[in-house]
């Protein structure tokens, strides 16, 4: 009986792929790079000592056998060959030389499963054709991979059949993430999931029927994961890029962002990510993502790890405290942000003087010669910007209000007010939902007088703006 590791991880052997998905988290394309065999080593070696079983992913890892390979060997030196997993898009299912060569090599180093990506996204370039191949040909458990969204009817009838009639497993997403290339696709194709898993449990009671076989649907379903990592913590599933980047959560989310394997140990980077929101809620044993996040969920956000990479962050060290690198800007100064590969949450620190059309130019010329993926974390006043200010918040996503703001509040326990409000609110426990939270903040800020300059603004006496930022 194999003991499994407590936790899955990725090893995103590589970013290069044939397929390019239009939905891809990791944005690969046949331009990207393959991870280095000193990094492999240290992925592997890391990895297993933090309990960690390891899924060799991309990208495609199967485009370079040879360097697949490689790292293959790296990876049998520290996990046994029935604990890894290799995912794969089956770009390769059409040409017969180059699927015998790839099923011999698993069959060479004891490897028992393959898990194939199919859905709509991926059959542009790969044809169901060559999922097909690769089931009748395959030796080994084959679990197919399924991602569907309101376009995907048909090719889930086309799966069940499949699944039933080769034998193979179905890992069922009915929803595809949020970053990446997936941020450019209709989110709306994301629609009625429960209506799509329902269709999908119908398909497969179809084809029992049509094959005449004694199983249920339920035994068809499976996941990759081979651990029971939910077991032990909610969504912890660290991914290691090829250049040693690491992330707690398997769809990358850039809040998740724990530092470099070839700088620092898994082990450290864990304990420093428990401290922030995220961490405590991926890692912790006795905590339930969705539980805890719902005081701070906006009332229109229902993905807790979107939300998650704006969680407020601790205002003490003036450093963002979930994954994207935080830069205060003073307008007194030239403009600069650092080197990074990292999102950068940007914030300007106004003062009543620098309300003016002279700052405000500085401040958009700035935001267009940046070519780094940034957000503006806190609102900017119209008077900046003149008539042109609906167009400058829309280009460059600028909140608008308090409710917006990524720095309304952060939290230790207790709710904290911006330093602008400056005031302590109740207990995380015993708030409802964020807006309850936003509410209790704008009722003392309400209270407060606004500044001269504001008092004599146009926008301000017309109540176009509140002058939040600027009360004395």
């Amino acid at each position: 009986m194999v003991n499994w590791k407590k936790f899955d991880g990725d090893l995103l052997l590589t970013t290069v792929c044939p397929v390019e998905c239009d939905f891809c988290v990791y944005s690969c394309s046949l331009d990207g790079e393959w991870m280095p065999e000193e990094t492999i080593e240290r992925v592997a070696k890391e990895y297993t000592k933090n309990d960690v079983g390891i899924r060799i992913s991309g990208g495609e890892p199967l485009y370079n056998l040879g360097k697949f390979e490689k790292c293959l060997k790296i990876v049998l030196k520290y996990q046994r060959p029935e604990e890894i997993l290799v995912i794969s898009s089956g770009f390769f299912g059409l040409d017969t030389k180059k699927t015998n060569s790839i099923l011999l090599l698993f069959k060479k180093y004891g490897l028992d499963t393959l898990v194939l990506s199919v859905d709509r996204f991926h059959e542009k370039r790969v044809p169901l054709k060559a999922i097909e191949n690769i089931l009748k040909k395959a030796k080994l458990k084959i679990i197919l991979r399924l991602t569907t969204d309101e376009k995907s009817y048909m090719l889930m009838d086309y799966i069940a059949d499949h699944a039933v009639k080769y034998k193979a497993a179905v890992e069922v997403h009915h929803n595809y993430g949020d970053y990446g290339k997936a941020e450019l696709l209709d989110k709306s194709l994301r629609s009625n999931e429960e209506c799509r898993k329902n269709y999908f449990i119908n398909s497969l009671k179809n084809a029992i029927a049509r094959y005449k076989t004694r199983k249920e649907p339920k035994d068809y379903i499976d996941t990759s994961p081979k651990r029971s990592q939910r077991k032990f913590a909610a969504r912890f599933y660290p991914t290691t890029f090829p250049n040693g980047n690491v992330y707690a959560d398997s769809q990358c989310c850039r809040a998740t962002f724990m530092g470099n394997i070839n700088r620092t140990t898994l082990k450290s980077m864990k304990e420093e990510f428990k401290k922030t929101m995220p961490g405590y809620i991926l890692l912790s044993e006795n905590s339930v993502c969705q539980k805890r996040m719902k005081p701070l969920l906006p009332v229109d956000v229902l993905d807790t790890c979107d939300y998650c990479r704006n969680y407020p962050f601790k205002k003490t060290k003036r450093k963002e405290y979930v994954g994207r690198e935080y830069v205060l800007l003073d307008p007194d100064k030239e403009f600069t942000v650092p080197e990074t590969n990292r999102e950068l949450l940007l914030a300007f620190d106004l003062k009543e003087k620098h309300l003016n059309l002279a700052v405000g130019k500085k401040i958009i010329e700035f935001l267009n010669s940046i070519d780094k993926r940034f957000i503006v974390s806190r609102p900017l006043p119209r008077c900046l910007f003149g008539t042109e200010y609906s167009e400058i918040y829309k280009k460059h996503t600028i909140p608008t209000g308090c409710y917006d703001c990524k720095e309304l509040f952060h939290v230790d326990d207790v709710i904290h007010s911006c330093r602008y409000i400056g005031k302590k609110g109740p207990k995380l426990m015993y708030m409802e939902d964020r807006n309850q939270i936003w509410e209790f903040f704008n009722t003392l800020r309400l209270e407060k007088q606004p500044s001269k300059t504001c008092m004599v603004c146009r926008y301000f006496r017309r109540r176009q703006c509140d002058g939040m930022c600027f009360r004395q």
